[in-house]
């Protein structure tokens, strides 16, 4: 389980460590924004999440600016 907060809610989400070419090898793209890069596979990269779909439609409210916030 991981802890994600958004807007000072907390949520509980499954997830899966993937390694930088996960995606890559997979063939899949971002629909918006970017996957995991190799580049944030080595030590002191800045941690990086890929959202699903139905998340960002169902909390964040399929809002395009979610993806440029930081915290």
């Amino acid at each position: 389980m991981l802890t994600l907060r958004v807007n000072d809610r907390l949520h509980q989400l499954g997830g899966t460590y993937v390694s930088g070419d996960f995606f890559s090898t997979l063939g899949s793209r971002a629909a918006m924004g970017r996957t995991i890069e190799p580049s944030d596979d080595v030590a002191g990269a800045a941690p990086v999440i890929v959202l699903s779909h139905r998340f960002w439609q169902t909390e964040l409210a399929a809002d395009p600016t979610s993806l440029e916030r930081r915290r």
